[in-house]
C-alpha cells in the first residue's frame, strides 16, 4: 500500500541524492529482487522497488538510482523480518536453545548464531533509537540486557505482531 501511495506522488518527490534534490524526475525503474528465504526455491523473491532520477532527453535529473525495501525485508539478509522476530523472541524471551530454534524456523544453527551476533552487536544503536521515544521498561533485577531491549521494542513498536518490521517501518532504519 505504501508503495502505491508513493508511486502516485512520485513526480512530487525530490530525488534523495544530495547533489540533485530536483523534483519531478523520478520514475519507477523496476523491482528489487533478492534471494528467497527458503533456499530450496529457485525463483528470486520480490523485496522492494528501484527508482531512477531521469536524466534522459534533456531532463535535469542526476541519473542515479535508489531502492526502497519492503518493511519485512532486511538489507543484506535473505531472512524475512517475521522469521527473525520469531527466532529472536524464542531466544530472548523463552530462552530456547539455538539448536531447537534453528530446527523450528528451518535455518541452520550457524545462520541463527550470525543473527544473534548481529542483534547483540547492534543493541546499543537500537537502544539509542528507542530511547528517543520512551524510557526502557522496568524489569526485575537480574533480567538480561537483551530481554530489556526486547521489551523496550515491544513497548515502542506496538502495531502488529512483527517487531522487526514495525521497527523498520516506524524509524525508517534497518534493524541490523
Amino acid at each position: 500500500m505504501e508503495f502505491e501511495q508513493f508511486n502516485v506522488s512520485l513526480k512530487l518527490v525530490p530525488c534523495p541524492h544530495l547533489e540533485c534534490r530536483n523534483i519531478g524526475f523520478l520514475i519507477q525503474h523496476g523491482r528489487l529482487m533478492g534471494m528467497p528465504e527458503n533456499l530450496h526455491e529457485s525463483q528470486l523473491s520480490y523485496r522492494g522497488h528501484r527508482y531512477f532520477c531521469s536524466n534522459k532527453k534533456n531532463r535535469k535529473g542526476c541519473g542515479h538510482t535508489f531502492s526502497i525495501l519492503w518493511a519485512d525485508c532486511l538489507r543484506g539478509f535473505s531472512v524475512r523480518a517475521k522469521t527473525l522476530s520469531v527466532a529472536l523472541s524464542r531466544l530472548v524471551v523463552m530462552r530456547d536453545s539455538k539448536s531447537s530454534v534453528s530446527r523450528t524456523i528451518s535455518f541452520s544453527r550457524s545462520t541463527l548464531q550470525r543473527w544473534w551476533r548481529h542483534f547483540k552487536k547492534n543493541q546499543n544503536r537500537l537502544r539509542v533509537i528507542l530511547c528517543r521515544i520512551c524510557d526502557p521498561p522496568t524489569l526485575p533485577s537480574g533480567a538480561s540486557s537483551l530481554l530489556e531491549l526486547w521489551e523496550h521494542l515491544k513497548t515502542v513498536c506496538t502495531d502488529g505482531l512483527c517487531l522487526v518490521s514495525n521497527f523498520q517501518l516506524q524509524f525508517q532504519k534497518s534493524f541490523f
